[in-house]
């Protein structure tokens, strides 16, 4: 049977950081910095900084998840405030690592046995293919663009991509809020594109959302329709405005003009209202 890599055209080998240094294209993740500031995002991309320590608990979960990813090097410590510690640590990122405390490896061993115990979670894991990358072409601006699914399998005949996600809430009534503050409807809308422009029109985007502490709950999610619209918007908005800055040069920052604000809500004193 032919891998997804080989069905699809998908490309395997490329690593995590190979594939993030790219500035030749545009990414989801790269496109939902660009519309916040599109000044940050020139700037982030082309002065790629090394990973924090929180960034490095989501590697290390996809790591023990799906199977792929960077070699992990676990520092026998309590805690990162040792010189010694430090160090390790520092020397594991300078070689494109994954370093984590026993502690932190011990919790991601159990977000690992969470997800392989939820019947749906592990029912997609069975089968595919971890962190392959695929590249097509915008058609109305010829701009490049890359996405890299962290999953991919075949359900019913069906392409599904699995995407893992690290969180403080799994609970589906309020994954919605981490939806919209970190864009994943602009994630899912732009998956979905890549893998139709590789043949996949009727692909389904799950996200496989696990908490990030004990007892380490794990829930499935797919967005509805309207989300998924809302993120098509944002993901055409993202791809006309990389366009125009790449083709005039010109990366905005904050509005040049004087801009009056006031306090927020709740830093304003409690207000008695008089009839």
């Amino acid at each position: 049977m032919a891998t997804m890599s080989e069905r699809f055209g998908l490309l395997q080998g490329i690593s995590d950081n190979e594939y993030h240094r790219d500035i030749s294209t545009l990414s989801s993740s790269g496109a939902r910095k660009l519309l916040e500031l599109p000044a940050r995002f020139d700037w982030q991309r082309r002065n790629p900084q090394p990973g924090s320590s929180v960034f490095d608990i989501g590697k290390l979960a996809h790591k023990l998840i799906l199977g792929e990813g960077a070699e992990v090097v676990v520092v026998d410590a309590p805690n990162w405030t040792t010189k010694a510690a430090r160090e390790a640590r520092d020397e594991a990122r300078a070689i494109g690592a994954i370093p984590c405390l026993i502690s932190e490896f011990d919790a991601a061993q159990q977000m690992r046995a969470s997800v392989m115990a939820n019947r749906t979670a592990a029912g997609l894991l069975v089968d595919g293919e971890a962190e392959l990358s695929g590249y097509w072409r915008d058609e109305p601006t010829d701009v490049g663009l890359r996405f890299r699914p962290d999953w991919l399998t075949v359900v019913g005949g069906r392409t599904v991509c699995a995407d893992l996600k690290t969180t403080v809430n799994a609970d589906p009534s309020e994954f919605g809020k981490s939806v919209a503050k970190f864009g994943y409807h602009l994630q899912a809308a732009w998956y979905l594109a890549g893998l139709e422009a590789h043949g996949m029109d009727d692909a389904r985007l799950l996200f496989i959302c696990v908490e990030k502490t004990a007892p380490y709950p794990v829930s499935v999610i797919e967005l509805d329709d309207e989300a998924v619209s809302e993120g098509r918007r944002l993901m055409r908005e993202a791809v006309d405005l990389f366009a125009c800055c790449t083709e005039t040069g010109q990366w905005p920052g904050y509005d040049d003009n004087i801009t009056t604000i006031g306090l927020p809500l709740w830093a304003l004193p409690d207000m008695e209202i008089t009839i």
